[in-house]
């Protein structure tokens, strides 16, 4: 089982993060909460190589919230540098792997 700690770091990438948890911008906020992702279409690979459906796999659901976060788009200009602005990013990670299952903001 993952800890708190862990969800955040293991979510990082998925959100579009490249620096550590301890060098995130001062704008920008991380926890994670516990629960269990209920439905029959996520499941896990057995070592047997089969889809081993979970109907409640546990989870993280690590957010990212604050007008840090960055968000890659062209401007007006046509200037591609990222947009900054008050924003959430949300990603449900695997309690058991580690693994970034989906992200919704």
């Amino acid at each position: 089982m993952t800890t708190v700690a862990q969800a955040i770091t293991d979510a990082l990438p998925t959100a579009g993060i490249t620096t550590s948890v301890g060098d995130l911008d001062p704008n920008v906020g991380a926890t994670a909460q516990y629960g269990l992702l209920a439905t029959p279409a996520m499941g896990r690979q057995t070592a047997a190589g089969f889809n081993q459906t979970h109907v409640q796999m546990p989870v993280w659901i690590a957010t990212f919230q604050g007008p840090g976060i960055s968000i890659p788009q062209s401007q007006p200009s046509g200037d591609p540098q990222p947009a900054r602005f008050h924003r959430e990013e949300n990603i449900v990670v695997d309690a058991v792997t580690g693994k970034a299952l989906m992200e919704f903001d």
